[in-house]
């Protein structure tokens, strides 16, 4: 019974693990079928892009775009937007200088809606020389996630360890 237990532990920080593991591999989260967001988190001063590919709209279908979030109304992107005869459609996004925080940019059409999730972090100046870089100081990784992985991995050593000094006792 205490192997199982310990088994369990094991595998529950490494599935802890696992969703953070593939975030840092792709650096993004998987999306629907024939949309890309190239740049999902992106500095103040930065585009991001929302991609869709060949017949996810109707052919010059009209779409109409809106942004939700920390500063909408400053963020630069056009509001009413036209598919490509294929279907496709690129649409980009800017949050103003001081717009840090996350938008949900919604596109809504005839054939259907779609939100993209652009986060905006590190408030930098937009006019810093590009030369000049600075450090970089935040983590991608919540600490939450490691803190209870290691639980949970510990937890699971410290079960092995005690059956390990039991059976040796026992013997």
């Amino acid at each position: 019974m205490l192997k199982r237990a310990t088994a369990v532990c094991i595998a529950a920080g490494i599935l802890a693990f696992a969703p953070t593991t593939a975030h840092a591999e792709t650096g993004e989260y998987a999306q629907p079928s024939g949309v890309t967001i190239e740049s999902p988190v992106i500095e103040p001063c930065e585009t991001a892009t929302v991609v869709f590919g060949a017949r996810y709209w109707g052919s010059g279908e009209p779409i109409s775009v809106t942004a939700q979030g920390a500063r909408a109304g400053a963020a630069t992107f056009d509001p009413a937007v036209t598919a490509a005869e294929d279907g496709s459609l690129v649409a980009a996004f800017s949050p103003p200088s001081d717009g840090v925080g996350v938008y949900q940019l919604t596109f809504a059409g005839a054939s259907g809606n779609y939100t993209a999730t652009v986060s905006v972090t590190d408030p930098v100046l937009c006019e810093v020389d590009p030369g000049v870089a600075l450090a970089s100081t935040g983590g991608g990784v919540e600490s939450w996630l490691i803190a209870g992985g290691a639980g949970l991995v510990a937890i699971g050593s410290g079960a092995v360890i005690v059956a390990s000094r039991r059976r040796a006792a026992g013997s």
